[in-house]
């Protein structure tokens, strides 16, 4: 009696005859080329014949696979148009509002959120005022900064953030301040209108947070941080500290229209929690 031909067999005989090897075959496949042989050799002997040559440059097909080969391509292609038509997916979108005085600090996290939801598109505005652009409903969700929580925005308030002033921790705190340029976050802005001394030089400038963090590990001068942060930073050393009537707080902040990104706001609201916890002793 024949021996039954599997049509696994013959999906994998196809793609040796087309890649023309048994090793491209498998990996085609996600198979090794070992299994590519033995399959192929299973579906040989239930044909009764060869179906290969085989030599350094690969596999060729014999003449009595070439009806074979045909045939199994018509079966392929009939076994294609089963496959249901693709579903055309919805791509969510929420568009993320963060404070610009917060650089990348919460980058990790949103990208987290991201990796477990392919699907959703994700759009993060980096701004001097992300209040204003939830106000406007511009933005779904917002990590800002406020002394309280702005009228016609839900969501809570995560922690009371400090500033201090710190400079480098190799290189010796030079009289120079790194400061702020035309961008300057109005979180900070209060700060440096109150604390920076009138004499005091303003050595640097600087667009971002990113930017004001690595000037002050790398010596280019004193600036104030956030302390949530900046503690964090091996390279950074705190200089001195401001009465607690200075502290913002870090608010998860939503318009109240209902719409709310629950899901996101869920994720993000232990993470961020977490990231104002003091670091653990080195």
């Amino acid at each position: 009696m024949q021996d039954p031909i599997d049509w696994n067999d013959l999906r994998i005989f196809l793609q040796a005859a087309e890649s023309g090897s048994f090793l491209a075959a498998g990996r085609r496949l996600g198979i090794d080329r070992t299994t590519v042989g033995r399959r192929i050799e299973a579906l040989e002997k239930a044909l009764g014949h060869a179906l290969f040559h085989r030599d350094s440059a690969g596999c060729r097909p014999t003449e009595q696979a070439l009806p074979v080969l045909e045939a199994t391509r018509r079966m392929a292609a009939e076994v294609a148009k089963l496959a249901p038509a693709p579903v055309a997916v919805h791509r969510e979108r929420i568009r993320i509002a963060v404070s610009s005085a917060f650089g990348d600090e919460f980058l990790e996290d949103i990208a987290e959120f991201h990796h477990g939801r392919p699907a959703c598109s994700i759009e993060i505005h980096s701004v001097g005022d992300p209040i204003g652009l939830l106000l406007q409903q511009k933005a779904d969700i917002g990590i800002c900064v406020a002394r309280e929580k702005p009228e016609r925005l839900d969501g809570v308030c995560l922690g009371q953030l400090a500033i201090a002033l710190y400079g480098s921790r190799q290189h010796p705190a030079p009289q120079a301040w790194v400061g702020w340029n035309d961008r300057l976050p109005p979180s900070f802005s209060g700060w440096f209108a109150e604390h920076l001394p009138g004499s005091a030089p303003l050595g640097t400038t600087v667009g971002s947070w990113s930017a004001l963090k690595a000037a002050v590990a790398s010596g280019m001068g004193v600036a104030p941080l956030w302390c949530a942060f900046a503690d964090r930073d091996p390279a950074l050393r705190r200089l001195q500290d401001w009465p607690e009537a200075d502290r913002l707080g870090l608010w998860l902040l939503f318009p109240d229209t209902g719409a709310t990104p629950r899901e996101l706001f869920d994720f993000l609201r232990p993470r961020i929690l977490r990231r104002l916890l003091p670091p653990e002793p080195a």
